[in-house]
């Protein structure tokens, strides 16, 4: 049954792309371009999953919307600094944004109109937000005093932190086909809940020497997941976190800082780093290269892809704002082999 939910899954996605085929001829063929938004702070990026042209950018200013595939972007909630941002896969008109000073807005239509929903920790930033792909109401919020989760929209949080060793979550994410099973990167490893929450413990061999700072479950395989670090490159394991083996090959020793798996190819992979920019694996993360090509600036905070065909890869670059491309199997940046 998971194998045929998954098949269905990816061909609503691919089904997204032919309708709307001409706007990854938008976005630069093997080169990078940008069209804001105006506060250039990029810190976390969200893209609805029914309608891939909206996406929205957390900066140090406000949130911003942009209903063209990043050509134009309008601020949509001013005055706050956010850091976490999430969209819910089953309602996307659904929004939650995390700031830091442990508010979190919501919004249910779009970002037409936004409400606050503040977490117990009043004075913690929201580092990371997850909301359940079949429930709207059901959102975990990652922060410096823990995870903390609601049951309903926001109305009431809880502290979640059983088996934590470490409260400093940097990122959640909830495995799509099982809901009850969520992995929290840490400031001391991966840990893992398979009861919503209840409780939580370290991901089998999970690195422990380095901070998690991105995470992603495949979209084909939601046995497959893949971690980043600062410092110790990235992680991949293939049986739900029992087992971990690093996949460096062009990236030890670096300092991660976002992680996106492609949803129309099941081997390729995208990382951020802060310094060395931007790069692509084609085998599952077995290696990496550079991508950068014209990127201005080399810390990628966040990346985000539109399941385009081929798929567009957004990426909130350090005060340089969104930039996007294309990248296809038969083209790689200009000067690379």
């Amino acid at each position: 049954m998971t194998s045929i939910l998954r098949f269905i899954r990816t061909c609503i996605l691919i089904g997204c792309a032919l309708i709307f085929p001409t706007r990854s001829l938008m976005a630069g063929m093997n080169i990078w371009t940008s069209g804001g938004p105006s506060d250039p702070e990029v810190y976390a990026l969200a893209i609805n999953p029914a309608s891939p042209n909206i996406l929205y950018a957390g900066t140090r200013s406000g949130l911003f919307r942009t209903d063209d595939s990043g050509d134009t972007w309008n601020m949509v909630l001013d005055g706050h600094w956010i850091y976490g941002l999430a969209i819910s896969p089953s309602s996307p008109a659904t929004v939650y944004a995390g700031t830091y000073n442990g508010q979190v807005f919501k919004t249910t239509d779009g970002g037409g109109t936004w409400k606050p929903v503040r977490i117990l920790q009043t004075d913690t930033l929201v580092l990371s937000l997850a909301v359940d792909p079949a429930s709207p109401s059901i959102v975990y919020a990652g922060t410096y005093a823990g995870i903390f989760k609601t049951t309903d929209g926001g109305a009431s949080w809880n502290a979640v932190n059983f088996g934590l060793s470490n409260l400093s979550v940097f990122v959640l994410a909830i495995d799509p086909s099982a809901s009850s099973t969520a992995y929290a990167g840490t400031d001391a490893g991966v840990f893992k809940t398979v009861n919503g929450g209840a409780t939580w413990s370290t991901a089998g061999d999970a690195p422990t020497g380095f901070s998690i700072v991105a995470l992603t479950i495949s979209p084909y395989f939601s046995s497959t997941v893949f971690v980043a670090t600062l410092g110790g490159g990235i992680y991949r394991t293939l049986d739900s976190g029992a087992h971990w083996l690093p996949v460096n090959t062009g990236l030890s020793g670096l300092n991660m800082g976002a992680l996106a798996a492609d949803i129309t190819a099941p081997m390729v992979l995208y990382a951020g780093t802060y310094g060395k920019g931007m790069f692509r694996s084609d085998n599952g993360g077995d290696s990496w290269f550079s991508v950068n090509g014209n990127l201005p600036g080399l810390s990628v905070n966040c990346l985000v892809m539109a399941p385009y065909l081929p798929p567009i890869v957004y990426a909130g670059v350090y005060e340089n704002g969104v930039w996007s491309a294309v990248f296809t199997s038969h083209n790689r940046p200009v000067g690379h082999p």
